[in-house]
This record gives C-alpha cells, structure tokens and sequence, in this order.
C-alpha cells in the first residue's frame, strides 16, 4: 500500500510541475527573471506590477477559496506548484511572497472579522496587496514580547519584530502580539497594522 500511494504521489507530483511549467513557466523566464539578479544585487522588491501579473495568472490564489477569487487548490498541489516555481525563478522573492501572503489571507479568512477578510483577502488572491505576518522575534514563534493595549477605540501595539519574511513587498503586516498581562489567551492575530499607522 506504501508503494502504491508512493506511485500516486510520484505522478501527481510530475502532473503538477507540468501544469506550473505551462501555466507559469513563461512568465517566470521572460517576465520575473529579466533583472532578478541586478534586484537581488540592489535588495530591491519584485515590482508591484509583476505581482499584479502574478495574480492575474493564478499564482497567488493557486491555495485560496473561490469566494475571494481563488483557485482552491489543496496544500499538497500548492507545495508542489511552489517549489516548482522556486525552480523556475531566479528573483528569490517571488515564492516567499506568495507563500506568506497565501497564509495570512487564509488566517484573515479563518479568524478575521468578515469587512478585514474581504478587504484585504481578496486582493491579496489577485497579487493587489501584499501582507506579510509579523510574528517572530526568535527562534521560538511563541516567544515573543510585543504588547499591545487598547486606546481610545483603537490599538497601540509596542514591540519589534526583527524577522519578517517578505517584508520589503509588504502594504501591511499582520501582527502577533498579547496583552500588557501576558495572557495565553490573548497570543493570536488581532490588529492588521499599516506601513504607516494601524487600524484595529
């Protein structure tokens, strides 16, 4: 039984590097690799325009439900389709892009309040926004020290976040913080912060 799903595997496995070959293959080599490693050698960002692009092509939705304009695919095809991609691509940032931005648009859509998710979900799916967790601080993701408090009706958050994936694609993060108490309870997503100010 372990051969034969080991077989299945196998020949899902070559199905979907053809899909991401024909699918995305040509867009990577005349669109994404042009320039990759003068953007690498400058540290600059994968432009906006070619995440658009991205989007439009179904890369970036590959993961996420329909409703948002997604493709609904499962986590075994994205993985495959990434690390095709991956292949594929010279600009390094491009798979981590998509990568995180696919995990917090289905975290929004998981645990965020329904105007959050259909604000920034949807067009995270199109390569629109890009949104990047800011949840480390060391090699524990759980041990972390930023606070956040409430004021005024809205949330003051304090702390820093010194590894943030993708963070130089980045419209706004998503941040992990716990209140000024430290409860357990409280170690989850809460406030979508942007680049330059917050909102609850």
């Amino acid at each position: 039984m372990i051969a034969l799903g080991a077989e299945r595997d196998t020949e899902r496995i070559a199905v979907l590097g053809a899909e991401a070959e024909r699918r995305f293959g040509r867009f990577i080599r005349e669109r994404v690799n042009p320039g990759a490693d003068e953007r690498d050698r400058l540290g600059e960002p994968l432009p906006q325009a070619l995440l658009a692009e991205a989007g439009r092509l179904g890369l970036l939705g590959f993961s996420l439900p329909p409703a948002i304009g997604g493709e609904g695919r499962d986590k075994f095809e994205w993985g495959i389709v990434l690390e095709e991609v991956s292949r594929l691509s010279r600009d390094t940032g491009l798979a981590s892009v998509i990568d995180v931005n696919a995990g917090v648009a289905e975290l929004l859509l998981a645990t965020g309040r329904a105007e959050l998710a259909e604000r920034y979900a949807t067009p995270m799916a199109a390569g629109l926004f890009v949104c990047p967790p800011a949840a480390y601080e060391s090699r524990d993701p759980f041990d972390y020290l930023t606070t956040a408090c409430e004021v005024g009706g809205g949330w003051r958050l304090d702390g820093n976040k010194p590894f943030i994936g993708a963070a130089v694609f980045a419209d706004a993060f998503l941040v992990y913080a716990k209140d000024k108490e430290g409860s357990a309870s409280s170690h989850f997503l809460r406030w979508a912060c942007a680049r330059w100010g917050s909102e609850a």
